[in-house]
């Protein structure tokens, strides 16, 4: 390029030297560069908070209620890679106010975490036991 080139619009230089590999490599770094810096601006933390998420239930406490008292369990609850989310954890899904119920325990559940960041235990699976002994 000549001298005073740099001044003109850049549709009207034209450079007569030969285009060269190291040219077009600085060219190629010089995208992939930049790419990967937009790449990693654009990343975002994926947030769990109000997603629903499947768990698995262990449970740690309470009863299966008869016909006079609600069913109480309480369940461990850990997300499918092993991870402790909550323990003593109840469903926030209504329980029948009376009658005995079947524990989720060893089932799949369901949660979401709040925007605090504490996991809330929707629904534990469970279900009225097939022999009430209610009269």
């Amino acid at each position: 390029m000549k001298q005073g080139d740099f001044d003109k619009p850049l549709h009207r230089v034209r450079s007569r030297r030969p285009i060269r590999a190291e040219d077009i490599n600085q060219t190629v770094d010089y995208i992939n560069r930049n790419m990967r810096e937009r790449k990693i601006a654009q990343r975002r933390p994926i947030s769990r908070v109000g997603l629903m998420e499947m768990v698995n239930l262990t449970e740690d406490g309470g009863s299966a209620g008869d016909q006079s008292t609600q069913c109480s369990f309480t369940y461990t609850v850990t997300d499918i890679y092993g991870n402790q989310l909550a323990t003593g954890a109840t469903p926030n899904k209504q329980r029948p106010s009376i009658g005995k119920m079947v524990s989720g325990d060893g089932l799949v559940g369901s949660g979401y975490f709040t925007g605090a960041g504490a996991f809330v235990l929707h629904d534990a699976n469970e279900v009225p036991s097939p022999t009430t002994d209610c009269a």
